[in-house]
């Protein structure tokens, strides 16, 4: 059970209220930026993450989105983020795939280009 809303420890969010068709997780911008990240461990996490969410809604379709802000120059030059991240998402839905999950893929939305901001 989780939390319906994030600041309330007492608020819980019931599964068999509502089901959804698709679930869209855009998640590794901030991870990757981070001092020390760990491909390895994010995958693991990523993938617990999208099982936990799977064993809710088991017919929903999971897009892992590769967000506009990654890129492999950023936040350092060379750090290859967009890389690492696409990688990682790659994996995660490799491993989907063989838990039975086809409906499980990887949208990459375009890099935002430096005139459009980065927020």
């Amino acid at each position: 059970v989780s939390r319906a809303i994030p600041t309330d420890p007492a608020s819980r969010w019931d599964d068999a209220r509502w089901t959804p068709d698709v679930i869209a997780m855009n998640l590794g911008t901030n991870d990757v930026a981070r001092p020390g990240f760990d491909d390895a461990r994010y995958v693991d996490a990523l993938d617990a993450l999208v099982a936990r969410m799977q064993s809710h809604a088991p017919r929903a379709r999971v897009a892992l989105v590769v967000g506009p802000m990654l890129h492999d120059a950023l936040p350092t030059s060379g750090s290859m983020s967009l890389q690492r991240v696409r990688a990682a998402t790659d994996a995660v839905v490799a491993r989907r795939h063989s838990a039975g999950f086809r409906d499980t893929v990887r949208v990459e939305v375009p890099a935002a280009e430096p005139s459009e901001g980065r927020g």
